[in-house]
């Protein structure tokens, strides 16, 4: 309905049909680009001054940085290294890397894996189940869902243990 009134109006005004196209998206651009500069912007309080502000924004980034992240929060299905890629003990504090064991690891961990989500993480498991657990990685691969490139985008995270 409302294409229709606006190819009426550009006929009026003798644009042809890819000119109105144009003329409606430039349009739009210029409308959410209008929108976006008074929803989308951080700016000074009228009271604070340049160095206020960038103190106030910079405590927010350092609050954000020192916020512990999704992958560390469930340490007890990790398996711990150092930096020779020896097994640490568990409960070992110093660690440089620490991986997720496929054949200990719950849905909720494996969900925090990148590229993997709820169904493929529910994949994950009934592999493990059918076939007795992972005898290495690349077993992985044979998980419904998880190829070449999902696989190489795990491979730093996982391991089999």
């Amino acid at each position: 309905m409302a294409w229709k009134e606006i190819q009426r109006f550009a006929n009026t005004y003798g644009f042809t049909a890819n000119e109105a196209k144009a003329i409606v998206f430039i349009s739009a651009c210029v409308l959410t680009a209008v929108a976006w500069s008074f929803v989308g912007k951080e700016e000074l309080r009228p009271s604070e001054s340049l160095e206020d502000a960038y103190r106030r924004m910079d405590s927010v980034y350092k609050a954000r940085a020192q916020a512990p992240m999704a992958f560390d929060t469930l340490p007890e299905a990790y398996v711990y290294f150092n930096d020779d890629g020896m097994k640490l003990p568990q409960g070992t504090e110093t660690y440089s890397r620490k991986l997720l064991n496929l054949n200990t690891a719950t849905s909720e961990h494996l969900d925090r894996l990148p590229g993997v989500g709820p169904t493929t993480a529910k994949y994950i498991l009934k592999y493990r189940e059918e076939h007795g657990g992972f005898t290495t990685i690349e077993d992985l691969k044979k998980v419904y869902s998880i190829g070449e490139k999902k696989f190489n985008r795990l491979k730093p995270y996982i391991c089999v243990d």
